[in-house]
């Protein structure tokens, strides 16, 4: 197709239906809807600053209009949707960059930044205790995933821890899952699954087995450390101690899901002991709002 007035045009309106966008909408208070109208018939010729008003208006590269074959078009759109969509990704707006990603024809990298922003997004999710919304963004990244060459094995591990981190939430965690899983390459620290394996001997009444694994990591962090001291108090009935613990580290930015519902139950329990009921139930009201969270 060659470069004329009328191509020009056509491809402005090309851009502008793409975009969903009305005559008016698109001429703003820059152009009359009119004018619009005779460029895109052909009729009139745009100035080279109209046309880049057009471009910024409709989002895309004023290179768009002057391409001359569907190839080239489409080498314009998706580098200009990359660009978009990096930027949406790096200020966190993953609805949008999900868009962006989703408005040209399949194409492999485009499709591998869609999983990487579904699984961002779950990942939040998750911090706001959404697990049943997480679980659906990590199904659709790994539905996004599979369809690309670009995804690898630490890509789909990452998915496998996370998924296995929503399955243990409010529930006991299985050490050998956990074992298994601590061998797959993923994004998500190995200390993390260390962590959670300890956990779980402690939960099991398993001390020994527990402290050893503590001490097999001594990077384990200040929180998780503190932690463990917590439970150790209560496990002693030095109640009293054990609460200030508990209650310190529930304010921490720091921590995700699974440990904030464990320690509204610990503080639950540690009242119980001490049979203060009201207090106890003040923290049984918290952990079911986390519970229920969980549903979203």
């Amino acid at each position: 197709m060659k470069n004329t007035t009328k191509s020009i045009g056509e491809r402005i309106r090309e851009a502008r239906l793409r975009a969903d966008m009305t005559q008016a909408k698109l001429a703003g208070d820059f152009i009359s809807r009119n004018m619009l109208s005779m460029i895109e018939s052909g009729e009139a010729m745009p100035y080279v600053e109209t046309l880049e008003y057009i471009a910024n208006r409709l989002g895309v590269p004023a290179g768009l209009f002057f391409s001359d074959s569907e190839e080239t078009d489409a080498l314009y759109l998706k580098a200009d949707a990359v660009t978009k969509a990096k930027a949406l990704f790096a200020s966190r707006q993953y609805a949008d960059c999900a868009d962006v990603c989703r408005s040209v024809p399949f194409d492999d990298e485009l499709t591998m930044m869609l999983a990487e922003v579904q699984l961002a997004d779950a990942v939040c999710d998750m911090d706001r205790f959404m697990l049943a919304s997480a679980a659906e963004k990590l199904k659709s990244a790994r539905s996004a995933a599979e369809r690309t060459v670009y995804a690898k094995s630490e890509f789909f591990g990452t998915l496998d821890a996370l998924e296995a981190f929503i399955s243990f939430a409010a529930k006991d965690v299985d050490g050998d899952t956990v074992a298994r899983l601590s061998s797959v390459p993923s994004r998500v620290p190995a200390e993390v699954f260390v962590y959670l394996s300890a956990l779980s001997y402690l939960d099991r009444g398993e001390i020994d087995a527990a402290e050893t694994v503590i001490s097999s990591l001594p990077y384990l962090g200040a929180d998780r450390m503190k932690y463990f001291k917590a439970k150790s108090l209560a496990r002693d009935f030095k109640l009293t101690q054990a609460i200030e613990l508990f209650k310190d580290l529930y304010e921490s930015e720091n921590l995700g899901f699974i440990s904030k519902y464990r320690i509204a139950a610990d503080i639950e329990g540690c009242y119980e002991n001490k049979r203060d009921f009201e207090s106890a139930y003040k923290y049984s009201t918290i952990k079911h709002h986390i519970l229920e969270l969980f549903t979203k």
